[in-house]
């Protein structure tokens, strides 16, 4: 496992993130840091399906778009195997990152219900609940 990597990738992303409630503290609009919809469903199917290959997480690929696609989840970066997802519906709620939800599927047939956080438009991250949790507080 690659920890400075990752180490630049949470620094990055605390960057971001510190820039984005800058700029929603101003009366501006973080709304421009939020991908579309349709944008954050496939950066999320990009890291998906590279955690599925077994590549790594940072950049985990590219939108046809040319953004780079970021990852953090630590079960994928510490060597967790992943057989098969199942994307389900966006999670309506406040404004910041798009929530969505996912089923899972580990090796011996475990299925794990996460949610993952989109945010950023390039690179755009994906976070796993329990990794946004951990890095920026409650995952709402």
């Amino acid at each position: 496992m690659n920890y400075r990597l990752l180490l630049s990738s949470f620094l990055l992303t605390t960057v971001l993130l510190a820039v984005l409630v800058g700029c929603g503290s101003g009366g501006g609009s973080t709304a421009k840091y939020v991908p579309q919809e349709a944008q954050a469903k496939a950066a999320l199917t990009v890291a998906l399906d590279a955690w599925k290959n077994a590549l790594p997480p940072d950049p985990a690929g590219k939108l046809p778009s040319g953004a780079v696609v970021k990852a953090i989840d630590m079960d994928w970066s510490s060597g967790q195997k992943l057989e098969s997802y199942e994307i389900g519906a966006e999670i309506a709620g406040e404004e910041g990152p798009r929530k969505i939800a996912v089923k899972l599927g580990y090796p011996g047939g475990q299925q794990v219900a996460a949610t993952y956080f989109i945010v950023g438009i390039d690179p755009v991250q994906v976070f796993r609940d329990k990794d946004y949790e951990k890095y920026f507080g409650k995952a709402e």
